[in-house]
């Protein structure tokens, strides 16, 4: 398999039609048949199920896609990076779970980075992938929130040759909608929780405990919702009275109501001995640039400014 086989297949499966994948990379039809044909041959799956108006992804083929998008994603990163000239120094690339202090440290860099061209990838990925982008180097940071006594997680570290460099340790906090029956409480328990739907971040293959980005779980639920990304799971806490356990951080940054998005989120304390460590992931040995130095003191200033 080659790059240009990869572009061929994902500009198919974007178009359904390897004429319309031709005309846009500017090479003959056959080219591309040819190409895919083979590159089935060679993988011995079917990449598309061909129809007398256009091609489709097979499930073979869908599976295939996804594993080339963020290898071609890379190389058009790469190729960006060295157009000009010595290197942009004005790139930067994060992998990072879903952490408000993220978001907020990297708000307050492109808000301060008075230059007429950066590029920036912000990426919110499942903990695995932050430790995998890191150390393929598609990130030259990783966020990362993790249990100070999980031993799994810490090996995986050490087994990619990445390091975690410790910003802050705090307890963890309960997510609620302002109006749900426990917004009013000051501390809240596993117990008090017990019959409301339990909503987490899904973490695919890897879904044990290691990998959770909640970090401190109360309890094997009754009621559990796995979500992929901020919005949906804050629409949960509005509609079906659930919560979700995390590091209490946020666009405002204090214990109690705010906004989070459009919905007002109440943040409360969780009654626990447990803890959570929230940390850089870079690669060692390797030197961060400029723009990766700014964004660490920006995740800093964000993380210390949390403090409650």
């Amino acid at each position: 398999m080659n790059l240009q086989q990869m572009k061929y297949v994902l500009y198919t499966a974007r178009y359904n039609s390897f004429s319309r994948a031709a005309k846009e990379l500017f090479v003959t039809q056959p080219n591309i048949s040819n190409a895919v044909k083979e590159l089935e041959q060679e993988l011995k799956i079917q990449i598309f199920e061909r129809k007398k108006n256009g091609v489709s992804l097979t499930r073979e083929g869908a599976l295939l896609v996804g594993q080339i998008a963020p290898v071609m994603e890379q190389m058009g990163f790469i190729q960006e990076f060295y157009a000009q000239g010595q290197g942009n120094e004005n790139i930067l690339s994060i992998a990072c779970q879903h952490c408000m202090a993220a978001v907020k440290a990297i708000s307050e860099l492109l808000c301060g980075l008075h230059t007429d061209r950066y590029t920036v990838r912000f990426l919110e990925v499942k903990t695995k992938e932050v430790l995998r982008y890191v150390h393929s180097g598609m990130a030259e940071l990783g966020v990362l929130l993790k249990n100070p006594e999980n031993k799994v997680l810490a090996g995986e570290l050490e087994q990619y040759g990445l390091e975690f460099t410790l910003l802050q340790e705090r307890r963890p906090f309960v997510y609620l909608s302002s109006r749900h029956p426990l917004a009013e409480r000051k501390m809240i328990t596993a117990e008090d929780l017990r019959p409301y739907p339990y909503i987490k971040y899904d973490q695919g293959k890897s879904s044990m405990q290691f990998y959770s980005e909640e970090v401190v779980e109360p309890y094997e639920a009754d009621k559990t919702i796995a979500v992929t990304d901020n919005m949906t799971l804050f629409m949960m806490t509005q509609t079906v009275d659930g919560y979700t356990i995390g590091s209490g951080y946020r666009n405002q940054c204090r214990a109690g109501k705010g906004r989070l998005g459009e919905w007002e989120v109440v943040v409360i304390p969780y009654d626990t001995e447990e803890t959570i460590e929230l940390g850089l992931v870079t690669s060692r040995g390797r030197d961060l640039s400029r723009l990766g130095r700014q964004y660490a003191a920006a995740l800093r200033k964000a993380v210390k400014n949390a403090e409650n």
